[in-house]
């Protein structure tokens, strides 16, 4: 009797760890990660001109919109935000890049490569990201 007790005990552990361990896939597999990128470059597109592309040199920025991107993706196709290749931020390293769009009106979501996706960003991060942008001589809405 007391043998099976501990082989159901057991059990039951197992279950609870494995239920622990898919929830956790799940939200890693559903957030938006940028912390492998070495590089951060914001990127503003003038029509008939060249683009301006300007590398981001402080450290603290780039560690600063690593923070203000991160966030969980989701899929809506009822946003209605004004995203345009105009203004871009693209993180990258030597294997892989990820292009983000910050909205253009104030709305609280960033684009995510023209994908469909989206990331809710709060207005204090929204707000970070302009005086970023703002350092770097990009003034927008």
């Amino acid at each position: 009797m007391i043998r099976h007790k501990k082989t159901k005990n057991r059990l039951l552990s197992l279950i609870c760890v494995l239920l622990v361990i898919g929830g956790i896939m799940a939200l890693l597999r559903n957030s938006f990660n940028v912390w492998f990128a070495t590089d951060v470059a914001l990127t503003l597109q003038h029509h008939g001109d060249n683009d301006i592309i300007v590398e981001l040199t402080e450290k603290r920025h780039i560690r600063e919109l690593k923070i203000i991107i991160r966030g969980l993706e989701r899929v809506d196709s009822g946003i209605s935000c004004g995203f345009a290749p105009d203004y871009a931020i693209t993180f990258s390293n030597n294997e892989r890049s990820v292009t983000v769009y910050p909205p253009l009106d104030g709305c609280p979501h960033i684009g995510l490569d023209f994908t469909g996706r989206y990331i809710r960003i709060p207005k204090r991060n929204l707000e970070k990201l302009l005086e970023i942008f703002h350092y770097y001589g990009y003034i927008y809405w």
